[in-house]
């Protein structure tokens, strides 16, 4: 008994990269080419496991393998170009460094830290740079 066809064509990942090379999160790149982030998350682990295996691969994990190479080169590809037009319109900076920031969190958030001391009990929501969940404490 056969699955679903497989999203794993070209037309689908060549959606993908073209919407990372503008910095679209990768779930917009997603939402773009049709695929959710739940298939891309089971690629992701696919292609992980690909890495590690010993011995011949399977024409997916090779496909899956050039795939997730690309991915990686357009994050790089699409970061240098962003950081290139800070380079050549400073005044153009702050949108292009919003866009950095939100993007490519990880590089780029600010982070910060944030001591609280108070006598009587208060309530706090911190929100999250990675995950943008909002969590209440007392």
């Amino acid at each position: 008994m056969a699955g679903q066809p497989t999203k794993l064509i070209p037309e689908i990942m060549d959606k993908i990269i073209q919407g990372i090379s503008v910095c679209a999160p990768i779930s917009t790149a997603c939402d773009a080419a049709g695929l959710s982030d739940e298939t891309l998350r089971l690629w992701r682990h696919e292609y992980e496991e690909a890495l590690t295996r010993t011995g011949d691969l399977s024409e997916r994990d090779l496909c899956l393998i050039e795939f997730f190479g690309r991915i990686k080169k357009a994050f790089a590809e699409a970061e240098i170009a962003e950081l290139r037009e800070i380079q050549r319109n400073p005044k153009g900076f702050f949108n292009r460094a919003w866009l950095l920031e939100r993007t490519r969190q990880d590089k780029y958030a600010l982070r910060g830290k944030l001591e609280i001391e108070a006598k009587d009990p208060v309530k706090i929501t911190i929100e999250t740079v990675d995950k943008r969940e909002k969590r209440e404490g007392k």
